[in-house]
């Protein structure tokens, strides 16, 4: 007979070899939970990093690529010359672009009839802005027809 007693715990038998491994050696079976605990960390401070990423390009970068001309209110060019407009628009940092002319009897020939954009329009600085001129009134001749046969 053996000298335990026969209501005692037997003893703890140590855990099963890992695969592969000669009987005795001790395998950890807690590293599963623990490389997943790790990759989730890493996810986690891989994605705060990507965060702070985009939140410093939007914030710091972006506006400079964007805005790094500045900006400028377009002056209104009604009833200017073409000279004239393109040196108010050159004050600005913008540019003309002369889109075609149009009669119209309120306005006389070759002063600015519309622009776009509009006056008073915050723009990128060194945008065109397109013009029509003003062709003034439309005249038509008629030919003389009185004392003519009706052919």
């Amino acid at each position: 007979m053996s000298d335990e007693p026969e209501d005692a715990a037997p003893a703890a038998e140590p855990p099963p070899a890992g695969p592969g491994l000669p009987p005795g050696v001790l395998v950890d079976r807690r590293r599963p939970h623990r490389a997943a605990r790790t990759a989730l960390l890493l996810l986690v401070l891989a994605g705060a990093a990507f965060l702070t990423g985009m939140v410093v390009f939007n914030g710091l970068v972006m506006p400079q690529l964007i805005h790094g001309r500045g900006e400028a209110r377009v002056p209104d060019l009604a009833s200017l010359s073409e000279a004239q407009a393109e040196q108010a628009l050159r004050a600005t940092g913008l540019r003309l672009s002369r889109s075609g002319e149009r009669f119209d009897p309120a306005v006389p020939r070759g002063l600015v009839l519309q622009q776009d954009p509009a006056p008073q329009t915050v723009v990128r600085a060194g945008r065109r802005v397109s013009v029509v001129l003003s062709l003034g009134e439309e005249f038509s001749s008629v030919p003389r027809l009185f004392g003519s046969p009706l052919q």
